[in-house]
């Protein structure tokens, strides 16, 4: 395989590292999406003959996505290992959105939706934005600190971990060019100037994937993940792109949004002139192989989430200034509440009063008071006891346990 030798790591992800990056052409002739039937993105060659040496390990490759290895690379080869399975919306099957929600959706989950979206207008007024070829700087800034701290504080309630919490300086840095140049979305629902549900997304062509899904946990009862992927998947619908890719796990939502699954792989391309290359790639396919046929059994031995504890563990101090742990509350509905001379008003907002903030949305939620007309407020007799009055409801919240 002659030609200049280029310095490509070894491993590389095939979103982010090749779609994004437009550097398919290293490997690929072609890129072909068997789902909706059409060329992905239309790869332009240089001249310049690629020296591949060793093996490559593209991980994450779509099995919808068809790839050509490049005709000019004689003894490029490529082997496959089946990872996860992944979740999709072809919007191709549907009119428009309506038509895609009246047919994926369950009557009863579609009420369900109207009613939490009807809820969250009448409670807090929100404002729904996508950012798509413009962002200011410091909002991007504002955005991507409350995405942060919500995901640490959903995987913090969870006890879990997300691998891609340790690359989250790497995009930071990248994706703000990549919305400029409409290769990344975010969508983003507010409260007042509040960021409170989050999606990030990225663009290849006619594909939108949904890279990070995070939202505020203190509005739980108005099911803003639910509500945030509905407007991004109208936002697709509007601005014809033909695929929705929602990528793995957390199928307990996606099997309710989703048209159709498929599974991702792991491509091991190598020079199979070279020896060396071509045994190392047959022990990594065997590897990897043995590996993912394995993960069914670790599973039902518990070994994964004994592997998950232990990198939960390693990386706690991530989460060591994260609150999420509420006090236990007893909570009273009152017709009226003490004098207000009793009382301190408070603002919830405050952040030493950031343990209040979930009752005080599920107050909005049951009760369907708007935030602004509701008041909170501290009792100077007992320190354990607070008050929501809001216009039509009044409600006494007592601390139990810390």
């Amino acid at each position: 395989m002659n030609g200049s030798h280029h310095n490509i790591e070894k491993r590389l992800h095939f979103g982010s590292d090749l779609l994004q990056k437009d550097r398919l052409h290293l490997f690929y002739e072609s890129v072909f999406d068997r789902e909706t039937d059409r060329e992905l993105v239309q790869i332009e060659h240089t001249m310049t003959s690629v020296h591949l040496k060793g093996v490559f390990q593209i991980d994450d490759v779509p099995e919808y996505l068809n790839t050509t290895l490049r005709r000019d690379l004689a003894d490029l080869r490529i082997k496959e290992v089946n990872t996860y399975e992944g979740s999709l919306i072809n919007l191709t099957r549907f009119r428009n959105f309506e038509d895609y929600m009246n047919n994926v959706l369950s009557s009863q989950r579609r009420a369900t939706l109207r009613r939490c979206e009807k809820r969250l207008q009448l409670c807090i007024r929100p404002v729904y934005k996508m950012y798509f070829g413009q962002i200011d700087k410091p909002e991007y800034d504002k955005i991507f600190k409350a995405c942060h701290q919500m995901l640490l504080r959903r995987h913090q309630q969870k006890n879990t971990y997300w691998e891609e919490l340790e690359f989250w300086q790497q995009r930071y840095d990248s994706l703000y060019r990549s919305i400029l140049q409409k290769k990344a979305s975010i969508f983003t629902i507010y409260h007042n100037e509040r960021p409170i549900a989050i999606y990030v997304n990225s663009t290849h062509g006619h594909i939108l994937d949904i890279d990070v899904i995070a939202y505020d946990i203190d509005y739980s009862k108005f099911k803003l993940g639910f509500i945030a992927l509905t407007s991004v998947i109208q936002w697709a619908f509007e601005n014809n792109f033909r695929l929705v890719d929602m990528s793995k796990g957390d199928f307990y939502y996606k099997e309710r949004f989703r048209t159709g699954n498929y599974i991702f792989k792991k491509q091991l391309i190598y020079d199979a002139a070279d020896i060396r290359s071509a045994i190392r790639a047959n022990l990594t396919l065997w590897k990897l192989s043995l590996t993912y046929k394995l993960l069914p059994i670790f599973k039902m031995l518990k070994i994964n989430k004994l592997y998950r504890s232990f990198v939960r563990n390693k990386k706690k101090s991530l989460f060591k200034n994260v609150q999420v742990h509420s006090p236990k509350f007893r909570i009273e509905k009152r017709d009226k509440i003490p004098s207000v001379e009793s009382l301190i008003k408070i603002n919830i907002d405050d952040g030493k009063y950031s343990f209040l903030r979930e009752k005080f949305f599920d107050f909005l939620f049951l009760n369907f008071e708007f935030d602004k007309d509701v008041s909170v407020y501290h009792s100077r007799k007992n320190s354990a006891d607070y008050y929501f009055m809001g216009k039509e409801t009044a409600q006494k919240l007592t601390i139990i346990t810390s």
